[in-house]
């Protein structure tokens, strides 16, 4: 099935004023027209030149209509060339596109060398299959038409931002997305349907449009379902109901351990409505209505002894989990201390970590500030290679669990036990040890507060985790 988006160029892929309102307004003054503002200039994006001509210069349009565009062109070309940029999240709502099997197009009241020079200089000419320019003495609607009667698609979107675009969507029978961060009026968009207020928000309207249903939702806790304050907000507690109500499996995937998960899970029913508990990075998932293990993985004991020594040669700290209690040589280290915080587990002191442990272990978590411990997770990692499972959920917290875990193939497991698909489940995150499950899953949140090589690696960036980014993300896939 060969599905179309067509998109508009200025207002909705490329962020025109930076460029192109000094251009036009230096080159009215050139021509001694000094009677529009910038208002009045951003008003004319996205339209045909001779119908702005027509507004600049009235019955003499015919008259200094090329002179102005011309002048236009050169001005944005030497004096502003360097502010033409697309709008944020642009890249990453095309790529998804592309890797989702979408035929790309530009349909745009501009001519093609405007088309083919701007999706250059903003660097995304290479993401489309077909560009339509303006046809003389025509409308975007037949603008429109000949682009479909060429492309042949099965399925078409129209993108754009001003009244015309939803006048040659609504002409051809298309579902038209307005885009509310471009030029246009609020008031232009009456039949839209759909109401973008970022590039990405695409992605979820054909998501939504084209799905599988969601089934399975995947949720990091700290930085992703809880806000800063390590709560759960009444609207994300909200959508997460609506969502299990209609049928939906929540799974909280936590570098926390067992104990330290069970009262978000409590708080969001799932000891009533059912659902699971990935702990420890994936290495024990429990199924949090009958409490029952389902699988865990602990490490060796020579291993954790092992583990103990390198933390003390780099000087750092390590602890483990004991039923409810953390357990470390150093109740006064700050990382420590922190942990304790988010699991809400007491920490107990102990003479010597590595003659206390003598018990199974899931998780070690090394901690130090940031930078330092960089340095010791490469020399961790390459005393061990692919022995153990070595990563960071902190930049300050480096975990370490069995062979093969982290939070993927843990999820992995689940499905199997399930006898589902990855194309029904959602992943959302923010640190380090979530990039693995956003990567697997059928669709990858990164929360707009999560670290950078996390959010290359996800389908969509959803707003922070002090905005309702799980929340928002729920709302539209449901809808």
């Amino acid at each position: 099935m060969k599905k179309l988006v067509v998109f508009d160029l200025d207002g909705t892929l490329n962020e025109t004023e930076n460029y192109a309102l000094p251009a036009m307004l230096a080159a009215l003054q050139d021509f001694g027209v000094n009677c529009f503002d910038e208002n009045d200039i951003k008003d004319t994006f996205g339209a045909k030149d001779e119908d702005t001509s027509v507004k600049f210069f009235g019955a003499d349009a015919a008259k200094y209509s090329d002179a102005y565009w011309q002048k236009v062109y050169e001005y944005s070309n030497s004096r502003y060339k360097d502010r033409y940029k697309p709008y944020a999240g642009v890249k990453k709502m095309l790529e998804w596109l592309k890797r989702e099997g979408y035929t790309l197009a530009v349909c745009s009241n501009a001519d093609i060398d405007y088309i083919t020079s701007t999706l250059k200089l903003i660097d995304i000419d290479t993401y489309f299959d077909d560009l339509q320019p303006s046809i003389p003495e025509k409308t975007k609607v037949d603008s429109l038409k000949c682009l479909i009667d060429r492309v042949k698609p099965d399925q078409v979107v129209m993108v754009g931002d001003r009244y015309f675009d939803l006048e040659a969507a609504s002409a051809n029978n298309v579902p038209f997305a307005a885009c509310l961060y471009g030029y246009g009026k609020p008031d232009e968009f009456n039949g839209a349907d759909v109401l973008l207020k970022c590039p990405q928000d695409l992605i979820l309207y054909l998501k939504n449009k084209d799905k599988p249903p969601c089934h399975i939702l995947v949720l990091d806790l700290d930085g992703t379902l809880m806000n800063s304050r390590k709560e759960i907000t009444k609207n994300t507690k909200e959508a997460l109901f609506r969502f299990m109500d209609n049928g939906g499996c929540v799974v909280l995937a936590s570098g926390r351990p067992t104990y330290g998960i069970i009262p978000v899970a409590n708080e969001l029913e799932l000891n009533k409505r059912g659902g699971y508990i990935l702990s420890y990075n994936g290495g024990c998932i429990m199924e949090c209505k009958t409490g029952e293990i389902i699988y865990q993985q602990t490490l060796k004991e020579d291993d954790v002894k092992t583990l103990a020594e390198q933390a003390k040669s780099h000087g750092v700290n390590i602890l483990t989990y004991e039923g409810s209690l953390i357990i470390t040589e150093n109740d006064h280290d700050t990382y420590s201390k922190k942990e304790s915080m988010i699991t809400k587990m007491l920490i107990k002191k102990v003479d010597s970590f590595d003659d206390y442990v003598n018990f199974p272990v899931v998780k070690c978590l090394m901690t130090a500030e940031a930078e330092y411990l960089v340095n010791v997770e490469k020399s961790v990692k390459s005393y061990w290679g692919d022995r153990l499972s070595i990563s960071r959920s902190e930049p300050f917290f480096l975990e370490v669990t069995a062979k093969g875990i982290d939070k993927a193939k843990s999820l992995e497991r689940l499905l199997q036990k399930l006898n589902m698909d990855k194309s029904c489940m959602i992943a959302c995150g923010d640190g380090f040890n979530d990039q693995s499950m956003i990567e697997f899953a059928g669709f990858g949140v990164a929360m707009g507060n999560a670290q950078e090589i996390v959010k290359a690696a996800a389908d969509y960036i959803a707003p922070t985790n002090d905005e309702d980014g799980v929340a928002y993300v729920m709302e539209h896939l449901m809808q």
